[in-house]
């Protein structure tokens, strides 16, 4: 009788140490488990963190991102802001240098109806690629980029969409009085009657020269010319 009663105790003991056993090998495989897809989840999070913004994504991804160019100055970012804000009728906008990005962050961030953005960019060594990789994955089909020398380019994207307008044209600073011309000339083909013009870079002698010989031969009419610091640039539309 006692050899059967410690033997039911015996079986009893075993019995739970089985199930102690078996349920801290169960919390151990799902603390396991858990541990693994945190790790899954942080080398997910980690790049995407380091990407949350444009600056950090040149960064990682463009070879010449300590040569970025064109940033956008306080008093553009104001008097931008200002007329944007007077405009909600800006729906497209086409902009000729793209290099790093900040204006075409700038104008996503206050038009927020944007329909179309697109912008020509030579890519020679600069962060264009690099830079329209991320605004393509960030704004999805409404940003477009067009890869080579806007001369040709804009031709070609012209005969591609020829009913394609844009309600603002943002041509930056170029190399030559004569490409800038050309370039000024081409972006005709792409603005309606009612399209807004911005020129940056007026201060430099080519700049101002091209677009003073575009209103001399009736092409354009400027608007105003806006002088902030040491940086200038001109409003105008074309006829």
């Amino acid at each position: 009788m006692a050899t059967t009663k410690k033997s039911i105790i015996n079986k009893v003991i075993a019995t739970e140490t089985s199930n102690q056993l078996r349920s801290t090998k169960e919390s151990l495989t799902a603390e396991g488990t858990m541990l693994q897809l945190i790790l899954t989840f942080s080398l997910f999070l980690i790049p995407l963190f380091a990407d949350s913004n444009l600056d950090n994504y040149l960064t990682r991804h463009s070879r010449s991102h300590n040569c970025v160019g064109g940033q956008v100055t306080p008093p553009q970012r104001e008097y931008f802001s200002r007329t944007l804000e007077r405009h909600p009728e800006i729906r497209t906008i086409s902009q000729l240098r793209l290099d790093a990005g900040p204006f075409t962050e700038f104008f996503f961030q206050k038009c927020k109806g944007l329909e179309k953005f697109l912008t020509f960019d030579i890519n020679n060594g600069s962060n264009a690629r690099a830079t329209a990789n991320y605004l393509s994955r960030k704004y999805g089909k409404v940003f477009h980029f067009m890869d080579g020398d806007s001369k040709s380019t804009v031709l070609q994207y012209v005969s591609q969409f020829p009913s394609d307008k844009f309600d603002l044209i943002y041509i930056d600073a170029s190399n030559s009085n004569q490409s800038f011309l050309q370039d000024i000339l081409n972006c005709k083909m792409i603005a309606h009657e009612n399209t807004f013009l911005w020129v940056d870079g007026y201060e430099h002698d080519h700049i101002k020269q091209a677009i003073h010989e575009c209103q001399r031969n009736n092409i354009i009419v400027i608007d105003r010319i806006i002088r902030k610091d040491d940086h200038t640039w001109a409003e105008a539309h074309y006829l």
